[in-house]
């Protein structure tokens, strides 16, 4: 894709072109790279193609460098950047506008008709604007129901098949004689409009949308951490597309690693829960003894005799001390279940329809997780 990246996407061709040519070629790696002019590197010295090169690299391992006890093929399928795995393959979605005559905005006096000949199509208004460039809260939340969702099922789906697919989302299968909707990459494509209350295919891409998201579920074996990485696209009514990367991590085991990281840790977790207990049964001993000591009923005494600004300023802490520990607990809840979904889909088989399934329980989980962890984060 050249020089150009993701902020370069100023068209619907640009996104297609990016994300054809640039990231599925990033993302699915399935043959070891080699770097550029290798041949003429060579050819000064020895006869010498690069394309004889192995495809795959054979990497034997050990605990130590001259101790190997097993072997692999790199690059293995579905690694990123060498030490990242892509979870559940990559899911593309939509959010999508309504078409209204009412919602165009034309100047008063001018026939209706003739100003609907002029303008030649309705007005699909976008809800939310998206006027100016969107806040990372945006990119992480959905407005309505996802829609024409489609899935790369990158561990099963070679980058030839991939691009093929993308091809027939772009052009939503319009335009290849006597392709039928069976063997169409794009399922979604088929509902792109109605002409005669029957619906024809269409572009996935198309004026009704104003959102799209790309989005992988990633693991990192040497952090334990656990990320939803999304490349958010979103068009505006004005014409501009904001681009938007978004990354939500989380560790699934928070006490894995070095033991004496670990202990430190638990040693903070410990006094920090001895303090505001500490401090809990100080203020319950207090509230006790104002009220079996007072002439007042029990709320007049807690009103008028244990109320004080101090007071005020324990409670907020316990209050804030409940919320962390409550936050963490359902972090924990969720990374627990995150991790128990992918162990029963990461490594799975059958149909396509089956495979998506797993994919998108895999998502739903991840998402949860890490909507967890970014609470007890804030």
């Amino acid at each position: 894709f050249g020089h150009k990246n993701v902020y370069d996407v100023d068209s619907i061709a640009d996104f297609w072109s990016w994300l054809r040519l640039g990231l599925l070629p990033h993302l699915l790696q399935h043959s070891w790279s080699w770097s550029e002019g290798l041949d003429d590197a060579y050819a000064a010295t020895a006869p010498f193609n690069s394309s004889d090169l192995p495809p795959v690299l054979e990497l034997a391992y050990g605990l130590f460098p001259d101790e190997p006890w097993g072997n692999t093929s790199l690059p293995v399928r579905d690694d990123f950047h060498h030490f990242n795995r892509i979870v559940a393959g990559i899911r593309l979605q939509q959010e999508r506008a309504s078409a209204s005559w009412e919602a165009c905005r034309v100047p008063p006096g001018v026939p209706e008709e003739q100003w609907k000949m002029w303008l030649g199509k309705p007005c699909m208004p976008a809800d939310p604007a998206y006027f100016l460039r969107p806040e990372v809260a945006q990119a992480e939340t959905f407005t309505g129901e996802p829609q024409r969702v489609e899935w790369i099922l990158s561990a099963h789906q070679s980058l030839q098949d991939a691009s093929a697919m993308v091809m027939d989302m772009e052009d939503g299968c319009t335009q290849v004689p006597g392709l039928t909707w069976p063997t169409c990459k794009c399922q979604s494509c088929q509902g792109g409009a109605l002409a005669g209350g029957l619906e024809i295919p269409g572009p996935w891409i198309d004026e009704y949308t104003q959102r799209v998201e790309i989005a992988i579920v990633a693991y990192n074996q040497h952090y334990g951490l656990l990320s939803r990485v999304s490349v958010n696209f979103f068009f505006n009514r004005g014409g501009r597309i904001h681009q938007l990367l978004d990354v939500q991590s989380g560790r699934l085991n928070n006490f894995s690693g070095n033991i004496l990281t670990i202990g430190f840790m638990i040693l903070c977790d410990v006094l920090w829960i001895f303090g505001w207990t500490k401090l809990l049964a100080a203020e319950a001993k207090e509230m006790v003894n104002v009220i079996s000591s007072s002439n007042e009923t029990w709320w007049k005494a807690l009103l008028w005799e244990y109320l004080a600004f101090w007071n005020i300023i324990d409670w907020l802490s316990l209050s804030c001390a409940f919320a962390v520990l409550t936050t963490y607990i359902r972090m924990e809840l969720e990374a627990g279940t995150a991790s128990q979904v992918m162990s029963s889909n990461v490594v799975s088989g059958g149909a396509r329809q089956q495979l998506i399934n797993s994919s998108s329980a895999i998502f739903d989980a991840v998402e949860s997780f890490v909507r967890a962890e970014g609470d007890f984060r804030l």
